[in-house]
């Protein structure tokens, strides 16, 4: 077999990778949107900030993300009643916050400037109530924060009062050196919970991977035998990979539904596409194993299907990659196969 066709069995099996990896990436963004995944975890960064519970919400998720919509406070006027009761609840009743809602959900991203302001806004109401008489902001925000019920989150925010205190005497520089910490503050947790987040949607991605694999048979070890035995499906999917590629301006703006949509419709047209994923094929050659009178039938059989599952495994770990990964790997296969036709001629 020539370079050029060695080129094409990758280019298709790529290919097979990007579509894959497009639904479930469009699988995902359902999840994601259904259940509203990122709201979750900006309410679990708000919930680690100011009041922290370890495994509150990896627990109980849905039921304290259905108390927070839901919750109407009771009897509790006072910001300082409010913060004692629920500080997270009280985070996101304030306006800056409010603003951010999409009709009843929450916010799915609160920018570190938005914290900052929302927290001192709720540690300025709360230390007011105690004394309207107190002269100096910085006095009024360590009122306020004395009320927290969460120990460390408390000490935590009366240190950074604190220090933005030393640094300057100039009221207005206090202030703004202490949002500046608080933003660090919230930038720094939210970085140390980005590495859980990381693992738990790499986990969720191989899942979803395995059960498209599974539900496509999309076969990595049997596809690489097809492409390499049968040249017509090998050059006719090679060339719907080129083309695909070829259309960058619909690459870039087209939804992921409806690049799906697309590529579903060109393997449709493609000749014995059966071959490549689908489970017709491998049924039947499972049937004709059955009927084999062979003594070693029930071993040929269990190999059949431990190849098969080490197959899909293989896909499955293929398309959690990302369809960006497998677009750009394409691109990189079709450049070197020109290259290399330029070079013959």
């Amino acid at each position: 077999m020539s370079g050029s066709n060695i080129l094409e069995v990758f280019i298709g099996l790529s290919f097979i990778y990007f579509f894959l990896s497009l639904v479930c990436m469009w699988i995902q963004e359902i999840l994601t949107t259904t259940r509203e995944l990122k709201a979750r975890n900006v309410l679990e960064l708000i919930q680690n900030l100011l009041d922290p519970k370890p495994g509150l919400l990896r627990n109980n998720s849905q039921l304290v993300y259905n108390t927070l919509k839901n919750q109407v406070w009771k009897n509790l006027a006072d910001t300082g009643e409010k913060m004692t009761a629920n500080i997270v609840k009280a985070f996101y009743d304030q306006p800056i916050i409010k603003s951010l809602y999409k009709g009843k959900r929450l916010p799915s991203k609160i920018s570190e400037k938005d914290f900052a302001m929302a927290l001192v806004e709720i540690l300025k109401q709360a230390g007011l109530e105690g004394d309207k008489t107190t002269p100096d902001i910085m006095d009024t925000l360590k009122n306020g924060a004395k009320k927290l019920k969460s120990e460390s989150s408390r000490s935590a925010i009366l240190s950074l009062i604190e220090n933005a205190e030393l640094k300057s005497k100039n009221p207005e520089d206090k202030i703004g050196m202490l949002y500046t910490s608080l933003e660090s503050w919230f930038n720094s947790v939210k970085e140390r919970a980005s590495g859980w987040h990381k693992r738990h949607i790499q986990i969720s991605v191989f899942i979803i991977s395995v059960m498209v694999a599974a539900g496509f048979n999309a076969d990595t070890l049997d596809m690489f035998t097809v492409l390499w035995n049968q040249p017509i499906i090998r050059s006719g999917l090679s060339e719907i990979a080129v083309s695909s590629m070829n259309d960058e301006n619909q690459s870039k703006t087209a939804t992921t539904e409806e690049k799906i949509a697309e590529i579903e419709n060109q393997l449709n047209n493609l000749k014995s596409v059966n071959a490549l994923i689908g489970w017709d094929s491998w049924l039947l050659k499972v049937r004709e194993k059955l009927k084999n009178t062979d003594d070693q039938k029930p071993d040929n059989l269990l190999c059949l299907i431990l190849f098969k599952i080490l197959g899909i495994l293989l896909t499955a770990f293929g398309i959690s990659q990302g369809s960006s990964f497998w677009y750009d790997t394409i691109k990189r296969f079709v450049g070197i196969r020109e290259g290399e036709t330029k070079t013959n001629e």
